[in-house]
């Protein structure tokens, strides 16, 4: 999963959690005005308890005046009673004795008695009404009391549910502006993510786009050094080399990733002797692994130096090439003399039984390759390849050799010669193009060597080699192919100019990078005196010599 993958995840999770923070905020901040009007309204209560409390409070005290107000009027008139019973006593003692005027006094006072008994009933009646009165008021008192302790009760407990909704809320709070400050920090994150995608892409497509335009050109390098066994094997060497560094690098990667993956899950496992056991392996694996892929960087920078070695090289062999072509040529021979009739076929068949004639003069020694090379020539001539061309032309000389040797090599001399010259602006045109062109993207790349320093040969050792031993098998026939080029070069010019030109156009323009190697071997393997001609055999030996390189 990458990273703006797993970001979109976390972004999509932060939004629920945040969502679901929102909602549990609300019902709290609900549950809370809920609790706090319940609160208000007990609080209400509670005021209106206490005033009530304080009036029955103010009334029993006033009912408290009262009764003492009432107890010692009782008292009083309990003593006024106990008087005036003491008094009735005295007059009914008196009254025994049976005079007039006490019974007179005594029905006075048993009036003021009866008067009494009446008032004492009635203050007996309210006295009976104000202990009642206060009876209720004390059991009013002591259920209001109660009702008091229950609310202070519960006020207390929606005090301590209120503090802890506003913990709750506070961290609600908190944590809502953490997941908002977490959420804006994702989506910073994902902006930028997606910013940097969008430079991958572009930076992706521009990769592609120069990668297809180095495969382009490598095609088109590759068809022009299709003949060239050592850069056809090089290429694919580097193909190769390319293929299995990108896979031994994803490899690493993968391996470098799941070690981090597992690390990363040991990490919060428990940190018992098995999981320690486990990352001392991890990380010797991960080291193992960061050294390989050290070892593949080496690897590829050797091999990049390599490639780049030989690119250098080929650039060089290709200035050469660029520099001999650059340099004066010879002054141009003598007007050819009026064409004879065409006589190719006859000619070169004439041409091959005479070769065959002197191999088998010649069974004793080794095969001549230069009969090889005229013949797969001949072929080429045959199927319309273009030929490379050369500055130097063929010059007359005086030997003289058998007629049919003369006609056929002089035959084979007018038709190079013809095929150099018809090629020259082809070649320059195709050259000037490829000169332009800047140095392919793959010629930077690190890649590996195919053998070791003392195993591996470049192509210009290679090339080197054989024209050393091409020139020393030619040098033995070299007096008699003189003798025929001298002959018969000029007389069979004519003849074959329209045949070659007609091949030079169905030539495809991309071996001029394989004639321009050609070149540069023959330049390297010519001795200094064949490099500027100085008399007629130094010319004919430089057309022999290419002539056959190009095979």
């Amino acid at each position: 999963m990458s990273t703006t993958d797993t970001l979109n995840v976390l972004s999509v999770r932060a939004a629920q959690e945040f969502e679901e923070v929102q909602e549990r905020y609300k019902e709290y901040f609900n549950k809370c005005q809920q609790e706090e009007t319940k609160r208000r309204r007990l609080e209400a209560q509670f005021k209106q308890l206490k005033q009530v409390s304080l009036l029955a409070v103010a009334e029993y005290e006033s009912l408290h005046k009262q009764y003492l107000s009432e107890n010692q009027y009782r008292q009083h008139i309990e003593e006024k009673l106990r008087k005036v019973s003491e008094e009735n006593q005295e007059i009914r003692k008196q009254n025994k004795l049976g005079s007039n005027t006490t019974i007179v006094a005594q029905n006075n006072n048993n009036n003021g008695i009866q008067e009494t008994k009446g008032e004492l009933e009635v203050l007996r009646a309210m006295k009976d009404a104000v202990n009642n009165e206060l009876r209720t008021a004390k059991n009013e008192i002591t259920r209001l009391k109660e009702e008091l302790v229950n609310e202070q009760k519960s006020h207390g407990v929606t005090r301590n549910q209120s503090d802890l909704h506003q913990k709750q809320l506070k961290q609600l709070n908190r944590v809502s502006v953490l997941a908002l400050n977490e959420f804006t920090d994702l989506k910073k994150k994902l902006e930028i993510e997606e910013a940097n995608r969008k430079t991958a892409e572009d930076v992706a497509t521009e990769i592609v786009q120069q990668q297809k335009m180095n495969e382009r050109k490598l095609s088109i390098i590759r068809e022009t050094t299709e003949k060239d066994d050592q850069i056809k094997k090089f290429n694919d060497e580097i193909d190769k080399l390319n293929h299995t560094l990108t896979k031994e690098r994803r490899e690493y990667e993968d391996k470098i990733k799941e070690l981090e993956e597992e690390l990363e899950a040991i990490k919060d496992a428990e940190n018992s002797k098995e999981t320690e056991e486990k990352i001392s392996l991890l990380m010797e694996q991960l080291d193992i692994a960061q050294k390989q892929a050290i070892e593949a960087e080496a690897r590829a920078e050797k091999s990049e130096n390599d490639t780049r070695n030989l690119y250098v090289r080929l650039a060089q062999a290709e200035r050469l090439i660029d520099s001999s072509q650059k340099m004066g040529a010879p002054p141009p021979p003598p007007p050819p003399p009026p064409p004879p009739p065409p006589l190719a076929a006859p000619v070169i068949r004439k041409f091959i039984s005479r070769i065959g004639k002197r191999k088998n003069k010649h069974e004793e020694q080794e095969e001549d390759p230069r009969i090889e090379a005229m013949t797969q020539m001949i072929d080429r001539i045959k199927k319309g390849v273009k030929l490379r061309s050369v500055n130097s032309p063929a010059k007359v000389s005086e030997e003289d050799g058998e007629e049919g040797e003369e006609g056929a090599m002089g035959e084979l001399a007018g038709l190079l010669s013809n095929m150099r010259r018809g090629r020259r602006g082809t070649e320059d045109s195709i050259d000037n193009t490829i000169d332009e062109k800047p140095e392919p993207e793959f010629a930077r790349f690190k890649l590996k060597k195919a053998g070791s320093g003392a195993n591996s040969r470049s192509v210009d050792d290679i090339s080197n080699e054989a024209t050393s031993e091409l020139r020393k098998k030619l040098e033995k026939q070299k007096s008699v192919a003189d003798g025929l080029i001298e002959e018969n070069g000029e007389n069979s010019k004519s003849n074959k100019e329209e045949e070659i030109n007609n091949a030079v156009v169905t030539d495809n323009a991309g071996k001029s990078k394989d004639s321009k190697v050609d070149q540069a071997s023959a330049l390297e393997t010519t001795p200094p005196e064949q490099s500027e001609p100085q008399n007629t055999t130094n010319d004919s030996d430089v057309t022999i010599y290419e002539v056959l390189d190009d095979q």
